[in-house]
Parts: structure tokens; C-alpha cells; sequence
């Protein structure tokens, strides 16, 4: 954490002790992990997995507002402004704060889940 030093390396520390904390929290598969990426990608998909997980049937009429921004989107977030919410980081950040923010990733023992593309690099919702 002390080694930190930019503000990207930071909000890297913050995002990993966010996620290692209840990760590690569970025995192996014991978690059902429903990443950002995934949501975007193929909502519905991801929303029948989670309803199967908990043992409720999925009903698509519960989600006509999914695609709708939240109240708390900020007026530049890509949700609003239209940019891609995958791919927007990859033209903000530089290879060098990408490596700095991967590299604070891998020291917190998080670097299989998330690489330099934009998606996660597990499928399984199921944390291993």
C-alpha cells in the first residue's frame, strides 16, 4: 500500500482492497462474481446466471430499466456521453499508468482476474 505513489496506483490499492477483502472471504467457488465488463457485454446473460445462483426465476420484464444510467452517473461517464464503457480507458491512460496500475494488481494477488484488455480474463462467475 506505502508503495503506491500516483493517483492512479491509489484508486488501483483502494479498487484492490475493495475486491480482495470479500473474495477472500469465501472457500473456492463459493462466490458469485458478477463483473462490470460482463454486464455490458451480455446483461441478460449475466442476470440469469445470478437468478439461477440466489434460486429465483428470471423474469426479462424485471429489467426494462437496465440500460437506463443511474442517477449517480457522472455527466462525463461513458454511459452518458456515449463513448465506449470497455474500451474508454485504453485512450485516457497511459501504457505506463496501465503497467503501474497492473502491476499494484498483481502484488495484491488479483492479477488473473483483469489484464490489459478490456475484459476480465475469467468467464467463471464463480470465484477460483
Amino acid at each position: 500500500i506505502e508503495q503506491a505513489q500516483t493517483e492512479a496506483e491509489k484508486h488501483a490499492v483502494i479498487w484492490c482492497v475493495t475486491n480482495k477483502v470479500p473474495l477472500a472471504q469465501f472457500k473456492q467457488g463459493g462466490l458469485h462474481v458478477i463483473f462490470y465488463e460482463h454486464l455490458c457485454t451480455q446483461p441478460e446473460v449475466e442476470m440469469q446466471r445470478l437468478f439461477s445462483t440466489i434460486n429465483l426465476p428470471y423474469r426479462k420484464e424485471s429489467f426494462v430499466d437496465f440500460g437506463r444510467p443511474s442517477t449517480t452517473s457522472l455527466p462525463t461517464s461513458a454511459v452518458l456521453t456515449g463513448d465506449d464503457r470497455l474500451e474508454r480507458w485504453k485512450r485516457i491512460l497511459t501504457a505506463g499508468t496501465v503497467h503501474d496500475i497492473l502491476t499494484t494488481v498483481d502484488r495484491f494477488g488479483l492479477a488473473h482476474l483483469y489484464g490489459e484488455m478490456p475484459l476480465p480474463l475469467i468467464e467463471n462467475p464463480y470465484y477460483e
